[in-house]
């Protein structure tokens, strides 16, 4: 039989892949949002006294606020670090990489950079992970990404330089990047194909929900450090869980290794309960029948590089709204973790209302997401014109 009637007969979605989703998108989502948006705390810039304003600016001819903003921008880049240490005090209820490492005035941008270093290595980790998992396995790139991101992590959360801590945000976002997307590729090669829309969208939701964890887990934890090494320290228990799952049976068997596809298969409807079921694989196509494709494939044919730049631009767009507005709840108005919280929030009800319509026929996969790019592009307009402040 070929693997989707072996599905058929192991079971697409019972309990044992029902246990797999909640350890791949609840548990693993929830690491790799707190991940992807933890610059969005620890990179906060607490409010700070300077003790050296009133005569400063008692030497200015104005006392207008930009001016006394150039003050003291010429007065850090004059004083060394010693003298910045104690003239200028913090006094926010939480501390940062801005308090710990004093990134104010033209040093500032380093919050930023760390965060373009992050997805930077995000970008790298989806590149080399997917092909090394067709060539190598699901399973272990999975677990070897995971480990050395929760390895950076660590680091990251105990680095006594910013030059270390940033290196260290590249280094997680190549394997949070990559780790990921692996696991979202082994879900889905674990269950049906009719349960695909629904797998493949759980892992957004709970990335949502998981945002709103993370504010919480701020609100009670202020210092950076701590709350770094908290955020990935819950990956070990997702480590340790993840060590008995079994490599992917679809890939096992676009491999031709059949037999150790049966038993996975096999492990799947035992712990399905389905303990009769019979399942016999016929070898795949061979191999010197196939045609050797790659990546590049899509840039060679007019169709497929048309709609190949269409779907780069929309990712493009999505990442570049999604990630500036979540980042940007520090400069916001209000409380900031409710603002974060909330951000992840207002995403929930938009995934079942995804899911319903891409498995419609009048809808389907293209129409749901022009729909949704829409309505989210006017949303953004109307925020363009909406007033900086009330009253």
């Amino acid at each position: 039989m070929e693997i989707e009637e072996a599905f058929q007969v192991v079971g697409e979605m019972g309990i044992y892949q029902m246990y797999l989703c909640f350890l791949l998108t609840l548990l693993l989502t929830f690491y790799v949002s707190t991940e992807a948006i933890l610059i969005a705390l620890v990179g906060l810039a607490p409010p700070f006294d300077w003790d050296l304003e009133r005569q400063f600016t008692n030497q200015s001819l104005t006392h207008k606020s930009a001016d006394e903003d150039q003050i003291f921008r010429h007065w850090l880049h004059e004083a060394n670090q010693s003298e910045v240490h104690r003239h200028v005090h913090f006094n926010g209820s939480y501390t940062s990489i801005t308090s710990e490492w004093y990134l104010i005035g033209d040093a500032a941008y380093k919050v930023s950079l760390a965060s373009s270093f992050y997805f930077g290595g995000v970008l790298m980790g989806v590149l080399a992970f997917g092909h090394l998992s067709d060539r190598y396995g699901r399973k272990k790139l999975y677990l070897t990404g995971l480990a050395l991101d929760i390895t950076f992590g660590v680091t990251s959360g105990l680095a006594p330089s910013y030059q270390l801590f940033a290196a260290s945000r590249f280094l997680v976002g190549i394997m949070n990047g990559g780790m990921s997307l692996v696991a979202f590729v082994l879900l889905n090669e674990y269950v049906g194909t009719s349960y695909w829309a629904l797998t493949g969208s759980l892992g957004s939701l709970f990335f949502a929900a998981g945002i709103s964890v993370y504010a919480v887990m701020g609100y009670f934890i202020h210092s950076w450090r701590m709350l770094a090494l908290v955020t990935n320290l819950q990956g070990v228990l997702l480590f340790v869980l993840s060590v008995f799952i079994p490599e992917s049976p679809r890939w096992l068997y676009s491999q031709g290794r059949l037999s150790e596809a049966e038993d996975v298969l096999y492990l799947i409807a035992k712990r399905n309960h389905k303990q009769k079921c019979t399942v016999s694989l016929k070898p795949p196509l061979d191999r010197r029948d196939r045609q050797t494709v790659g990546a590049l494939d899509l840039f060679c044919h007019r169709i497929l590089l048309k709609r190949t730049l269409v779907m780069m631009y929309s990712w493009f767009v999505c990442s570049l709204v999604y990630y500036g507005l979540t980042l940007n709840v520090g400069n916001m108005g209000g409380n900031l973790y409710v603002n974060l919280a909330l951000s992840g929030i207002a995403e929930l009800p938009s995934y079942p209302i995804c899911i319903y319509l891409i498995g419609r026929k009048w809808s389907g996969r293209r129409r749901t997401l022009s729909g949704f790019l829409f309505l989210g592009g006017i949303a953004c307009l109307i925020i363009m014109f909406l007033p900086e402040k009330q009253g």
